[in-house]
């Protein structure tokens, strides 16, 4: 774990750096103790997204990356960029816990009816529109108000597809090996929040360092959220276990 955390770190570090050669050296060597160290962590074939357990953990980091990234710099585009107070954007924000919760009850409703890879897709479609929203609403023609849609769109996007992620990876750990499945869950959970808001952090940082506007970096990060909410969906088909595959026998390697 404390590689996974320093391998981290490096990527960020380096990505942040003043000095480009050096700084894309530094990431490069992060991903280099990042990567064997998640895949030792986690249940074989996870960066390959094998059916169902891998790819389940695989899509949870890829989720809370495509949420938390975005929803990290909503205050900062509703201030600087559209001008608006820090109670606007708190209301946006409730918005986005608000749709959370919905979207929670919507998936423990409906996850008999429709099962995990159809709640995760509508999950990942919600956060790609939610994004979308919010890289239009950076315009100054757009009304302040539609940022309350974007922030529901993507709360509840999150709330539909991320317990179901936990519900496959109960269902396919062997019972012995239920702990170290959930644990390396939480951890991709944490590396998505880390690198999300981390990498979106870089994009904001650097677009400062050249001057430029603040809405170009913005527009970057959200875009780049609504692009890991695509690889949401188009990984939500993997939750499936394929006809004839028996579950791993063992979930760390």
């Amino acid at each position: 774990m404390a590689a996974v955390a320093c391998g981290a770190a490096l990527v960020l570090g380096g990505l942040a750096g003043e000095q480009v050669l050096w700084g894309l050296l530094v990431a490069a060597g992060g991903v280099a103790v990042l990567l064997p160290a998640f895949r030792r962590l986690t249940p074989p074939g996870t960066l390959r997204a094998v059916p169902a357990l891998p790819a389940a953990v695989l899509t949870r980091g890829v989720l809370t990356y495509a949420f938390f990234s975005a929803d990290a710099f909503v205050s900062l585009a509703m201030t600087s960029v559209r001008g608006t107070s820090t109670r606007a954007a708190g209301l946006v924000l409730a918005s986005s816990s608000l749709a959370w919760t919905t979207g929670s009850w919507v998936q423990a409703r409906y996850h008999h009816r429709w099962g995990a890879p159809v709640l995760v897709r509508l999950g990942g479609a919600s956060i790609i529109a939610g994004t979308a929203v919010m890289a239009v609403s950076l315009l100054p023609s757009v009304p302040t108000g539609v940022w309350l849609l974007a922030g529901a769109l993507t709360g509840l996007g999150m709330g539909t597809a991320y317990a179901p992620l936990s519900t496959v990876t109960l269902a396919e750990a062997e019972p012995t090996e239920v702990g170290a499945a959930t644990s390396a869950l939480q951890m991709s959970d944490i590396l998505g929040i880390a690198l999300g808001t981390g990498i979106a952090g870089v994009i904001v940082t650097v677009g400062d360092r050249l001057d430029l506007a603040s809405r170009p970096p913005l527009v970057a990060v959200f875009a780049l959220a609504g692009a890991a909410g695509l690889g949401v969906v188009l990984l939500a088909p993997r939750l499936e276990r394929r006809a004839g595959s028996e579950p791993l026998s063992s979930t760390v390697g």
